[in-house]
C-alpha cells in the first residue's frame, strides 16, 4: 500500500501541483476582476448595510462564488479526454441548479429560504439521472438493505447532499470560515483518494481546491470578496458529491470517515439551529456566533 501511494504521488505531483496553481490562478484572476468592477456591478451584489453578521465597515460584493463556478467550468474543459470529465461535468450540472438560487438571492436578496431549501435537494435527484449512483451504503447490513430500496436510498442521498450545503452556508457569517473549513476537509478528500488511487474523485477535488485558494487571496483576511450563498451552496454540494462518488468507488473507504471528515460543519448547524431555537429565534436565522 505506502510503495503503491509513493508510486502515485511520484508519477503524477507535477500534473497535480500544475491543476492546483491552474485553477488557483484563474480563481484568483476573476476574483480580482469581480473586485475591481464593483463600482459597476455592487448596486445588486454588495451585501447589506444592517446584516446581523456585518463585522466591516465597507460594502463588499457577495458573488465570489461566480469565480469559483466559471473557474471549474473552464477547467474542466481541458480534462474533456479524461477520467474523470463525466464526473466533473455531473457535478456542475448538479451545482448549477443550487448556485443559481443562490446567486440570484445573493444579487436580488429576495429568493426566498424555503425556496431555496427545496432547490437544494433538485442535485440528489439530478445526479441519480445522469449517472444512476445514490448512496447505498452505511457500513450496517441493515441500513444497507433499507438503502437498497430506490426512492428511501434516493431521497436519503438527496437529504445528505442537501445538509451539506446548507451546513457550508451556515459557516459562511465569519469571513473566511466556509472556505477555509472547506479546503480542509477537500486536503482530507485528497488524501483518501491518492490512498485508494482514485483519479477521477482527485481531479475535481483538487481543481475545487485551487479555485477556493484563489478566492481566498481576496477574501481573507481582508474580506475584499464574499462566497455569497451561491459560493457556499455550490462548494457544500461539491463536497458532499465528491464525498459520495469517493465511498461508492472505493469500497475500503467507510461512509463513516466521510461524516467524520465533515463533522464540524454538520455539529455546527446542528449546534447553530439548537442555540437559536433556545434563544427563540427562528432557526434559518444568521447570527454571529459561530466557533
Amino acid at each position: 500500500m505506502i510503495i503503491a501511494i509513493s508510486y502515485t504521488i511520484t508519477t503524477f505531483l507535477p500534473a497535480f501541483v500544475g491543476l492546483v496553481f491552474l485553477s488557483l490562478l484563474l480563481s484568483a484572476v476573476l476574483c480580482g476582476a469581480l473586485v475591481l468592477s464593483q463600482r459597476w456591478h455592487g448596486r445588486y451584489t454588495f451585501d447589506q448595510v444592517d446584516g446581523v453578521q456585518r463585522m466591516h465597515t465597507n460594502r463588499v460584493s457577495r458573488i465570489g462564488g461566480l469565480a469559483i463556478f466559471t473557474t471549474l467550468i473552464v477547467t474542466n474543459g481541458w480534462f474533456s479526454a479524461s477520467a474523470s470529465y463525466r464526473l466533473i461535468s455531473t457535478m456542475l450540472i448538479m451545482g448549477s441548479f443550487i448556485f443559481t438560487f443562490g446567486f440570484l438571492e445573493d444579487i436580488t436578496k429576495k429568493v426566498g429560504v424555503t425556496l431555496r431549501m427545496w432547490a437544494s435537494l433538485l442535485p440528489g435527484f439530478i445526479a441519480y439521472l445522469l449517472t444512476d449512483e445514490y448512496l447505498v451504503s452505511l457500513d450496517f447490513a441493515w441500513l444497507n438493505a433499507i438503502l437498497g430500496i430506490l426512492p428511501i436510498g434516493l431521497v436519503f442521498t438527496a437529504f445528505a447532499i442537501s445538509g451539506m450545503t446548507h451546513a457550508i452556508n451556515f459557516l459562511d457569517g465569519l469571513n473566511g470560515l466556509s472556505a477555509w473549513t472547506s479546503l480542509w476537509i477537500l486536503t482530507g478528500l485528497a488524501t483518501l483518494a491518492v490512498m485508494n488511487s482514485s483519479a477521477p474523485e482527485l481531479v475535481p477535488i483538487l481543481m475545487l481546491m485551487g479555485a477556493l485558494i484563489g478566492f481566498l487571496i481576496w477574501n481573507w483576511p481582508f474580506g475584499k470578496l464574499f462566497l455569497g450563498d451561491g459560493g457556499a451552496y455550490l462548494i457544500g454540494m461539491c463536497l458532499a458529491w465528491l464525498a459520495i462518488s469517493l465511498s461508492i468507488h472505493n469500497p475500503s473507504i467507510t461512509s463513516w470517515s466521510m461524516l467524520l471528515l465533515c463533522a464540524y460543519p454538520i455539529t455546527e448547524v446542528l449546534y447553530s439551529m439548537y442555540r437559536r431555537i433556545t434563544t427563540r429565534r427562528r432557526s434559518g436565522n444568521p447570527d454571529r456566533a459561530h466557533h
